[in-house]
């Protein structure tokens, strides 16, 4: 019966000593938890923002290369546009030079004897 009795005291004592650090331990641990849930809350809430300002800043990107697309598109027909016009006063330049011409060997033609 000794023996039953001092392993019932030594099993007493441990239960004095160690029962209190496991409970203080438990609620730490439920602490520490609860932080890590209140961060792990806080760094969906900062990736939600970066998502937001990512997007910003895309939409943002594509709007000033639309807005550089639709420049160069306008200048690039311009360009065209003036391409043509230059071209339409040449041939018009042209015409006007060769009509004299023609119209002097028109008449040289018929004067020119018969053969």
């Amino acid at each position: 019966m000794s023996n039953e009795n001092t392993l019932q005291t030594i099993k007493l004592a441990i239960q004095d000593i160690v029962a209190p650090e496991v409970r203080e331990l438990k609620a730490e641990l439920k602490g520490l938890s609860h932080r890590m849930d209140q961060l792990d809350h806080r760094m969906d809430q900062l990736e939600r923002r970066m998502d937001d300002r990512f997007a910003l800043a895309e939409r943002r990107m594509d709007e000033r290369f639309e807005a550089s697309n639709a420049r160069s598109d306008a200048q690039f027909q311009a360009i065209l546009a003036a391409i043509a016009r230059s071209t339409a006063e040449n041939e018009l330049m042209v015409y006007k030079q060769i009509t004299p011409l023609a119209q002097r060997i028109a008449a040289l033609e018929t004067a020119r004897p018969a053969a």
